[in-house]
C-alpha cells in the first residue's frame, strides 16, 4: 500500500513524501525538515534579527563543477551551509567547525571583512 504525507513545516514550505513504509516516509520527512526548517524560523546572527521571508535556497558551482548548497539571507548577508552524504546524496546542515566544535547561531555565518573570514 502506498501513502502520501503532506507535512507543513512553515508558511513557505510543505513537504510531500510518498512511500510504501512508514519508516521510509519518516526518514524523508526528517531529512526535508532538517534542511528546510530555517527558511522562515531562524533568527540569523543575533536574537533580535528575524529574517522571515528573506531566506532563499542557493546552489553555487565552482570551476571543478563541485556544488555547494546553502540557505542565504540577503537581508543579513548570512548563510547556512549544507554537506552532502557520499551514499544517497542526502543534504545535512553543517553545524560544526573544522575542529569539531559546534558553530554559534545554529550554523548561520556572516563574512567579517576585517577578519577576512566567516564568523
Amino acid at each position: 500500500m502506498s501513502m502520501t504525507v503532506h507535512y507543513k513545516l512553515n508558511d513557505k514550505v510543505t513537504l510531500e513524501v510518498t512511500g510504501e513504509e512508514m519508516t521510509s516516509i519518516f526518514e524523508e520527512l526528517a531529512r526535508g525538515a532538517e534542511v528546510f526548517q530555517d527558511v522562515l524560523a531562524h533568527k540569523g546572527k543575533g536574537d533580535d534579527r528575524r529574517v522571515g521571508n528573506d531566506v532563499i535556497p542557493r546552489v553555487r558551482t565552482d570551476k571543478e563543477e563541485n556544488k555547494y548548497y546553502e540557505l542565504h539571507s540577503r537581508k543579513l548577508g548570512a548563510k547556512k551551509t549544507f554537506g552532502c552524504t557520499k551514499q544517497g546524496g542526502h543534504l545535512f546542515p553543517k553545524l560544526k567547525d573544522s575542529e569539531g566544535g559546534y558553530l554559534p547561531d545554529n550554523g548561520w555565518r556572516v563574512w567579517d571583512k576585517d577578519a577576512q573570514k566567516e564568523v
